[in-house]
C-alpha cells in the first residue's frame, strides 16, 4: 500500500481558490450585464410606475420620497445616505418601485374579484314592453301524443324478491 499524507496540502488548495475567484468574476460580470440593461431601461419604469400611480390612485413614488423624507428628520446621516444610495443605485430602486406598483395592482384586481364573487354581479338588462292586444288570436294547436305504455312487471324470478315485494 502506498503512503497516505493526511496532512494539509497547499497545492490542493491552489485549484480551489482559482475557481472561487473565477466564479465571483462571473457573477461579477452578470451582474454588471444585469445593472447596465436595468439603467438603461430605468427612465421607462419610472414613467411607468408614476403612469401606474395616476391610473390607480396609489402613490408610490410620492410615498418613497416621504419615507426619505421622514429618515432625514429622524437622522439625518442616515437620511443623507439613503438618498445617496437612491442617486447611485437608481435603476433598482426604479425596478423596486415599478414592482411595488404592479404587485399593489395585481392586489387591487384581486380584491375586485373576491368582492364581485361574494356580492354577485348585476347582469344589465333591458325592459321589453309586451302589448297583450297585439297577440294574435292564432294560437298554435297542441299536438296531442298517444298514451305512454306500461311496461309490464318482470316476472318473479325466485323467493327472496318475493320479500320485498308488497
Amino acid at each position: 500500500m502506498a503512503n497516505q499524507n493526511k496532512g494539509f496540502n497547499i497545492v490542493n488548495l491552489i485549484p480551489a481558490i482559482l475557481m472561487l475567484i473565477a466564479v465571483f468574476i462571473a457573477v461579477g460580470y452578470i451582474a454588471s450585464g444585469i445593472y447596465q440593461i436595468l439603467e438603461f431601461i430605468a427612465l421607462g419604469l419610472f414613467l411607468i410606475t408614476l403612469g401606474l400611480d395616476i391610473a390607480y390612485g396609489r402613490k408610490v413614488i410620492l410615498g418613497f420620497a416621504k419615507t426619505l423624507i421622514s429618515l432625514v428628520r429622524k437622522s439625518p446621516l442616515m437620511g443623507m445616505a439613503a438618498i445617496g444610495l437612491t442617486f447611485f443605485f437608481h435603476p433598482l430602486v426604479a425596478l423596486f418601485l415599478f414592482g411595488k406598483a404592479m404587485l399593489l395592482r395585481k392586489v387591487d384586481n384581486l380584491k375586485k374579484d373576491f368582492e364581485t364573487r361574494q356580492e354577485g354581479q348585476y347582469a344589465e338588462y333591458e325592459e321589453v314592453e309586451t302589448n297583450y292586444e297585439e297577440v294574435p288570436d292564432d294560437k298554435p294547436k297542441l299536438i296531442e301524443l298517444p298514451p305512454l305504455r306500461e311496461k309490464p312487471k318482470p316476472q318473479r324470478r325466485n323467493d327472496y324478491e318475493d320479500l320485498f315485494e308488497e
